[in-house]
Order: C-alpha cells, then sequence, then structure tokens
C-alpha cells in the first residue's frame, strides 16, 4: 500500500516537472519570436533610410 502512494508521488512529480519544463520551453520559444519579430522591424526600416521601396521590402518577406 506506501509503495504504490510513493510510486504515485513519484509519478505526480514528474509531471510537475514536466510541465515547468514545458513552460519554461514556451517563455523561450516567445522571447526568441518577439526578438525576431524586433529584428525583421529593424531591418525593414534599415531598408526604408537606405532607399528601399516598400514594395521591395514586401517582397522579401517570407509567405
Amino acid at each position: 500500500m506506501m509503495h504504490e502512494k510513493q510510486r504515485g508521488e513519484f509519478r505526480i512529480q514528474l509531471q510537475k516537472r514536466a510541465r515547468r519544463m514545458s513552460e519554461m520551453k514556451c517563455d523561450t520559444l516567445e522571447t526568441e519570436r518577439d526578438l525576431q519579430e524586433k529584428h525583421i522591424l529593424f531591418l525593414e526600416e534599415l531598408c526604408r533610410e537606405l532607399g528601399g521601396g516598400e514594395e521591395q521590402i514586401a517582397n522579401c518577406k517570407p509567405r
């Protein structure tokens, strides 16, 4: 009986750890996405400053 309870508690600990790791991974991916979006906006602004047209900038975006 005690062994089953310990095993159940251990499984709960593993599930909690997996959830925390998944949340950390999501946070990391969101941060990375935000940084990439800022980088894209920076590059678009740089292109405008160097004389690039809106059509040229739009053609560089992935479809």
